[in-house]
């Protein structure tokens, strides 16, 4: 990634603290330093932004701003509470690596906690 370079990884999951969610933030903000994640209103959807060499704004700050349709529609989800959380990083025993990437534990997980919300427990 080059200097000042933006990474932004869009992952499904049901909410801040879903597995995959947590392992692939996590990830990112002891690769990077720091990040931001951003729920996507209506969707399962949660997009994990990283930088290099620098920090990633959050809503609210002064150097935070969009452009255009897009920004104008954006911007306003963004200040809903909950709709974003800056990335704790993980301990190297937790990140994710090419020879270490349970994936798809971490995808079963999810379900099953997100079935156990549904039921109530």
């Amino acid at each position: 990634l080059a200097p000042g370079g933006w990474i932004a990884s869009n992952v499904g999951g049901f909410g801040f603290d879903d597995p995959v969610v947590t392992a692939l933030s996590g990830t990112l903000a002891r690769a990077f330093g720091s990040g931001v994640g951003n729920r996507v209103s209506a969707s399962r959807n949660i997009v994990l932004f990283a930088r290099r060499d620098g920090d990633v704004p959050v809503p609210g700050a002064s150097h935070f701003w969009f452009e255009g349709a897009v920004g104008s529609a954006l911007l306003p989800s963004l200040s809903v509470p909950g709709a974003w959380s800056r990335l704790t990083p993980c301990s190297e025993e937790l990140a994710l690596r090419d020879d270490r990437n349970p994936i798809d534990e971490l995808q079963m997980q999810s379900l099953e906690q997100a079935r156990a919300r549904l039921a109530g427990r």
